[in-house]
């Protein structure tokens, strides 16, 4: 790293900042959400992040127009970024642009392929004069592959990756979630992918490949194991999901919806109790292996209670038995509610004309780090102190160590994975992919479940590429166990309710005094602080109480959730951010620390410029078939045959001129997104799919058919990227593994392996002698 950020800082607000990214300056030269995003996620953790840009019209996401002097949803995003306003069309725009890139640690960029090359910044050019840094290259479909070059954004990429299609209700065509999550999660792991090539040991410069549909895509591997397992394609099933029942909304009757999950037998006891229905857990039917046989049924036992019940009563009864509930929020439940207020879920900065205003607070939070959210910067405000502080940068030593062209950059890390279900074994699931050795730490089992479950073959892919260990840590011996290998660990992972560690003497400030460099990772539903702390979530509430829920779907409709488990994997993705931050942190000299990130937290993240909207300019954002500002010009529609397929203009110029090379009638001033919209569809009905996405191409739109899992699988775009791996595995068969995102120039990823059987690796891991190991396992401490 350069270890210049701290010093421009200083220059730049006449003071220090801590957080474990304070030496790193990062140049961000993008025009779509995607780059702003992983530009913010760096900025909110204190890396020196500016803002390449026009220095007469400023940033393209700043100039969309939503009534105030820059958009709200660049605002949203580029809170504590600094402006460095350059003519890109110019010569000395493009050498000053050179120096500040000769100085930096990263560049972010969403230009498209070749885009960087056009604007004479080739990354082997850059490379030459500043070895060491890494370029994050975002785009539509990627670098390379048969689709390389087309345009697209974030409904372009949830369309062609897959989650459009699973989004909706029965019977209704696909829908997009409703916040732009293809940009989002593609910056949030874009972000990931630079933290990873900062932490290479060689320190060498390596560009970093990552397409929009690509994250996403990572999201679906359950569906993709069901597709590859059985031929099982995933519809359109409105607000249930798979094999988790119930996992739905219900209608109080005071007329609020409220979401409710159960994914084990013991939580379904709970729930059964809240609705005054102890019995019901009982039932054979309503087993954990039935329940999913008899989703009608447990749905209209829980509706029929929760619609005799006023939303308060609902909340009452649930909380008071430890089942899982929550409200769907609007964002004025949102920005009232008194947790996410205090677990600084939202925040209020000073917008680029002074006033302040209400945005999404940090995701993940970093004990310890919890200075204010910046400002939001003028365009140019710093170009002239930036400009001093290059002045004073002199060429010096590279400090570039020999290393392996394919090495894996987490190579040596050592992690112990405590988590269950998803978000905790997901992140698990990243470290490991990059190279760390991750051991999954479960509980003694007293029989192994069938392999030929769907359901636990996508949980032992979840847990690839990790060794495995039985550990019950509800006896004194097993936690005497981990404290042990905690002081050869560099990072764990749990995601228990809070408390749960502190009540088996594992607080993380216990583990911290066996090994002070220790990064822990804990994931929960609503966070460690704040007076919702201790509430049980899964996915579902996470979406509902996050603010999500609310804005899927279409209006006079039930509110829709997303398509896919959004708030465990984002929760996981966030996860993994705050591991490599902190990572960076041990690095520098910092010591361990503690990494809090949640369900609900991740949700609120997500949710962009909403709260922006309401506190600064009145709007209240509601169901509206998932449009999002700047994507206004974006149109699901379908052909003769009724196939769904998305066509995409950046604006309403674009828009007409794409009309008017159709031959179609539109309005020469003012065309409006619902005129766009009319004439589309219209057009649309009287073609083939393929034909209209060819003519809408050739008028200069994006477009792309709505993917189901199975489409995806024989893509051509897909396999040439090599986004889904067939593994074979004596146990499991063959299972699909997406992998491989983002791509690096150097680094590589680690062979894909399924997990083996829980406890497998006991010996090797604990290293204890035979006869006690032998002892341990009769007695069921290790399993």
């Amino acid at each position: 790293m350069s270890k210049g950020g701290e010093a421009l800082v200083r220059k730049l607000l006449g003071t220090a900042r801590s957080g474990p990214l304070r030496e790193l300056v990062i140049v961000q030269l993008t025009q779509g959400l995607a780059g702003e995003f992983a530009g913010a996620i760096l900025s909110d953790h204190h890396a020196v992040v500016v803002i390449a840009e026009d220095a007469a019209q400023g940033a393209p996401l700043r100039r969309r127009h939503d009534g105030k002097s820059s958009s709200l949803q660049f605002q949203s995003e580029a809170r504590g970024k600094f402006s460095y306003a350059v003519d890109l069309h110019s010569h000395s725009g493009r050498q000053a642009l050179r120096r500040l890139l000769d100085a930096a640690d990263g560049l972010i960029e969403d230009l498209g392929p070749g885009g960087l090359e056009g604007l004479g910044l080739d990354p082997e050019d850059l490379h030459r004069s500043n070895p060491r840094l890494d370029i994050l290259r975002i785009s539509p479909f990627g670098l390379d592959g048969p689709r390389r070059g087309e345009p697209g954004d974030d409904r372009i990429a949830q369309a062609f990756g897959g989650t459009a299609y699973v989004t909706g209700f029965p019977g209704t065509p696909p829908l997009h979630v409703a916040t732009p999550i293809a940009d989002l999660t593609t910056g949030l792991q874009g972000a990931n992918g630079l933290l990873l090539a900062l932490l290479d040991r060689s320190q060498q410069g390596q560009v970093i490949d990552l397409a929009l549909y690509e994250t996403i895509l990572r999201l679906q591997e359950e569906a993709l194991i069901e597709y590859v397992h059985d031929g099982t394609v995933r519809e359109r099933v409105g607000n249930e999901y798979g094999h988790t029942v119930p996992s739905s909304h219900f209608l109080t009757n005071d007329g609020h919806w409220v979401a409710v999950s159960a994914t084990s037998r013991p939580t379904f006891a709970a729930l059964c109790r809240a609705i005054e229905s102890p019995d019901a857990a009982s039932r054979p039917e309503f087993s954990d292996e039935a329940r999913s046989s008899h989703r009608e049924e447990v749905n209209a036992m829980i509706q029929d209670w929760i619609g005799a019940h006023s939303l308060g009563e609902v909340e009452r009864a649930f909380r008071q038995e430890g089942a899982p509930v929550s409200l769907i929020r609007s964002i004025d439940d949102i920005l009232a509610n008194e947790h996410i207020r205090a677990a600084r879920m939202i925040e209020e900065v000073t917008g680029e004309d002074g006033t302040p205003f209400t945005t999404t607070g940090r995701a993940p939070q970093l004990v310890g780090v919890d200075e204010p959210l910046g400002s939001v910067p003028a365009v140019g405000q710093h170009t002239e102190a930036i400009n001093r502080w290059l002045a004073e940068q002199t060429p010096g030593a590279t400090d570039l160590q020999d290393s392996p062209a394919h090495s894996t950059p987490l190579a040596g890390l050592k992690v112990l994975d405590l988590g269950h279900f998803i978000a905790g074994p997901f992140a698990g699931a990243i470290l490991a992919e990059f190279g760390a050795d991750v051991v999954k730490v479960d509980r003694p089992q007293a029989a192994a479940p069938s392999a030929h479950s769907t359901v636990y073959t996508f949980f032992r892919s979840l847990n690839r590429g990790k060794r495995g260990l039985e550990l019950d840590l509800k006896r004194t011996e097993g936690r005497d166990l981990l404290r042990a290998l905690i002081s050869r660990t560099d990072v764990v992972i749990e995601n228990y309710r809070p408390g749960t560690l502190e009540s088996w003497g594992l607080s993380p400030e216990e583990l911290l005094a066996i090994n002070p460099d220790l990064v822990v990772l804990r994931i929960s539903g609503f966070g460690q602080t704040g007076p919702d702390a201790a509430r049980p979530a899964f996915d579902r509430v996470g979406l509902a109480a996050g603010g999500l829920s609310y804005l899927g779907g279409v209006r006079d409709r039930p509110p829709l959730r997303p398509g896919v488990l959004l708030s465990d994997y984002t929760a996981g993705l966030f996860g993994v951010f705050g591991v490599l931050t902190s990572l960076i942190g041990v690095r520098q000299g910092d010591g361990g620390r503690v990494v809090d990130t949640s369900l609900v937290g991740s949700i609120v993240r997500l949710l962009g410029d909403v709260p922006a909207l309401r506190t600064a300019a009145g709007v209240a954002r509601e169901r509206d078939e998932a449009r999002w500002s700047g994507y206004e010009y974006d149109v699901s529609t379908a052909d003769r045959a009724g196939t769904p397929f998305v066509v995409s203009a950046h604006d309403a110029t674009q828009a007409g001129q794409a009309l008017a090379h159709l031959g179609l009638p539109y309005p020469e001033h003012s065309l409006t997104a619902d005129q766009f919209s009319d004439a589309i569809k219209h057009w649309s009905a009287e073609r083939d799919a393929s034909k209209a996405i060819h003519e809408a191409q050739q008028a200069g739109l994006a477009a792309t058919r709505s993917l189901s899992i199975a489409d995806l699988v024989a893509d051509a775009h897909v396999r040439a990227r090599q986004n889904i791996h067939m593994v074979t595995d004596s146990s499991f068969g063959t299972v699909p593994i997406v992998v491989g995102t983002p791509r690096f120039s150097r680094s590589v990823t680690a062979p894909v392996t399924i997990a083996a059987a829980p406890g497998l690796d006991a010996a090797d891991i604990l290293e204890l002698p035979v006869d006690e190991l032998g002892r341990l396992r009769r007695e069921g401490v290790v399993g």
